[in-house]
């Protein structure tokens, strides 16, 4: 009964962890599509990661 009973558990874990992979990945791919995006559209895009570029954007704000 030990292995019988064990090894539609093993499948369901297996699958899980394929779909978390798959997950990760399409995750990364948004990211990537993501900065092309900005980069297309003239943006850089890491202007905005510093501390400067915080204020930066306060500053268009107002």
């Amino acid at each position: 009964a030990g292995l019988n009973d064990y090894l539609p558990v093993l499948l369901q874990v297996l699958e899980t962890d394929k779909l978390e992979r798959n997950l990760i990945s399409e995750k990364a791919d948004l990211l990537i599509y993501r900065i092309s995006l900005y980069k297309a559209l003239g943006g850089t895009w890491t202007s905005r990661l510093g501390p400067e570029g915080l204020n930066e954007i306060e500053e268009n704000k107002e």
